[in-house]
């Protein structure tokens, strides 16, 4: 199945819909979208690596369709444009029990809590019933897709993303790119900011949204000052498998740091470096 059925359905789905508040827009045109694009291209820029301390409340439909809940400590690391490791720690003490990542061909779940299992698959092969099957938190590349960590098109490029007002005030920019869901991005007209996203499925519903805020100072090296980022993000899903919830905070943003490094995104030294006794590849017919 490809990549744009996967986006659709293992998101997260938000009751308003395009959250009309039954106010109209502000009056006169919405801001172009270069001007757009270029501040919000140019934030996402200043950060080539991000480390972050993360704080995590989960609930999500587990391996027997069993809600599983998820409260958890850990740290969230990337490195554009689809090296994700988020990890999980028991609140109070430094030991991971899951951890959930991918790089640019790779997504992997690494479940330590009893049989320290790693289940693999790749982008190009992922489906919403493998993802189902596995009890994913989150597909990665559809967090980063909702948490805003993916550019804007270049506005050179044709048929320019549209904008409009939205009932709140937002500039809405609506992107329709070959292979992957349609996506509106809420941005805050004057310095760009994402506020929301929203994915939409084949029939142009609301399928996957994120409510984002709480932007704070990245640090980056010095004297430069840092860009800000959101630091809250509140997600929401129901797919076929069931109700998905997700809280995720961030603290201590910083660029500065040696980590992450390319290595760490390498599932076959994750593997290793965490002790991972059994390995399922989610490509193969018998796990799909």
């Amino acid at each position: 199945m490809p990549l744009l059925a996967l986006w659709c359905t293992v998101a997260v789905a938000l009751v308003a819909g395009c959250q009309n508040t039954g106010h109209r827009g502000p009056e006169g045109p919405p801001p172009e979208y270069a001007a757009l694009a270029e501040k919000y291209n140019a934030r996402l820029a200043q950060v080539p690596r991000l480390w972050a301390r993360a704080v995590t409340q989960a609930t999500y439909p587990g391996k027997d369709g069993k809600p599983e809940s998820i409260q958890a400590e850990g740290h969230f690391q990337f490195i554009p444009p689809r090296s994700l490791l988020w990890t999980f720690d028991k609140v109070g003490l430094q030991k991971t029990f899951a951890v959930l990542g991918s790089n640019d061909t790779r997504y992997w779940w690494i479940d330590l809590m009893q049989d320290r299992v790693m289940s693999i698959g790749t982008h190009e092969r992922a489906t919403p019933a493998v993802i189902s099957r596995l009890g994913l938190p989150m597909y990665p590349l559809a967090l980063l897709d909702v948490a805003g960590l993916t550019p804007l098109p270049d506005p050179a490029l044709p048929d320019a993303p549209e904008v409009a007002w939205s009932g709140d005030g937002l500039a809405v920019v609506t992107i329709k790119e070959d292979g992957r869901p349609v996506r509106r991005v809420f941005l805050s007209p004057g310095d760009a900011m994402p506020r929301r996203v929203e994915l939409l499925g084949q029939d142009g519903g609301v399928t996957a949204s994120a409510e984002i805020s709480m932007p704070r100072e990245v640090k980056v090296p010095f004297p430069a000052t840092g860009p800000l980022f959101p630091t809250r993000y509140v997600i929401d899903a129901d797919d076929e498998a069931g109700h998905v919830n997700v809280r995720i905070e961030l603290f201590a943003m910083d660029t500065t740091r040696k980590q992450p490094q390319a290595e760490q995104f390498d599932p076959a030294v994750l593997a290793e470096r965490l002790g991972v006794e059994r390995v399922v590849d989610l490509d193969e017919a018998g796990n799909r």
